[in-house]
């Protein structure tokens, strides 16, 4: 189970390594199939659906910004 509050411990973005100051300013939160995603004092809602065939797990996901997928290493 993945619901609760998340914060990033990295980030990349086109392959570059992401501003230690901008990765501790996010969080996620999971209920259920959707998840608020909040940067300062920005946030995005959206949902989400797993597929735990993949592996490394694989995140399919829609937002404010559209569909997108992610593939994600949980510990």
């Amino acid at each position: 189970m993945i619901e609760g509050t998340w914060k990033r411990m990295s980030g990349e973005q086109n392959g570059l390594d992401e501003p230690v100051e901008e990765v501790e300013r996010a969080r996620l939160e999971i209920v259920g199939n959707q998840h608020i995603i909040t940067v300062g004092e920005k946030g995005m809602k959206g949902t989400h659906k797993l597929d735990p065939t993949q592996t490394p797990m694989r995140i399919n996901s829609t937002d404010m910004a559209g569909p997108f997928s992610l593939s994600q290493a949980f510990m």
